[in-house]
């Protein structure tokens, strides 16, 4: 596993302003980019080319703004043919090269613990906006999750109101039934007493008829 991939995996701490400030070592880069920074300091130094370096950058112009620009100059030219003929170097892709010049710019124009600066604040400032994502990211998941959780609520009210309204009709039809068979057994009930009387109405004229013909 090499390193860029065992930094994505276990991110280095961020570098603080209260670290050991050491020059060329630029331990205050926690990012795969910093062998290449050291390689590219140490081919200046050992090459005596910072202050011709710099001389070069400020008769073109060149700032913090304006960053790294393609040159025939010269002297870029030999600095970036030497970066790239480092072992380190040869690893160079024109994004990389691009990237370590413009370090190196900085470096000649207003020295390391400048860009040791920038590096901090951008480093800090990365990190808190990666933090920010993150909680912004976790707010969203929870109100998904608080938003789901409120969906299955409503649900289970839904189907319990259902229910009870499933279970009041047929209590109402329950009663309805029950008032139909009532008043049936009611109406059959008079019908028996009616023919229980006229029954008895009868027998009892007939008893009559048979006394009043006894006489």
């Amino acid at each position: 596993m090499n390193t860029q991939q065992l930094n994505t995996i276990m991110p280095p701490e961020p570098p603080s302003p209260e670290d050991e400030f050491i020059p060329g070592e630029f331990k205050y880069i926690s990012d795969w980019s910093r062998p290449y920074i050291v390689d590219a300091y140490q081919v200046i130094s050992r090459n005596e080319w910072w202050n011709s370096f710099k001389s070069a950058l400020q008769s073109r112009g060149v700032n913090n703004r304006t960053g790294f620009i393609w040159s025939d100059d010269t002297l870029y030219n030999e600095i970036m043919d030497a970066i790239g003929n480092t072992s380190i170097g040869g690893g160079h892709s024109g994004a990389s090269i691009a990237g370590v010049m413009r370090a190196m710019e900085t470096i000649a124009l207003h020295g390391e613990a400048e860009y040791r600066r920038q590096i901090i604040e951008y480093e800090t400032s990365e990190r808190r906006r990666e933090s920010e994502a993150q909680a912004a990211a976790e707010a969203l998941r929870r109100a998904r999750e608080a938003s789901a959780r409120q969906r299955q609520v409503q649900e289970v009210a839904t189907r319990l109101r259902r229910m009870e309204d499933d279970r009041r009709r047929n209590e109402i039809n329950l009663l309805n039934q029950a008032e139909i068979l009532s008043r049936i057994q009611a109406s059959m009930l008079a019908s028996d007493i009616a023919r229980s009387v006229n029954s008895e109405s009868n027998t009892t004229l007939e008893e009559d008829d048979n006394e009043q013909q006894s006489a």
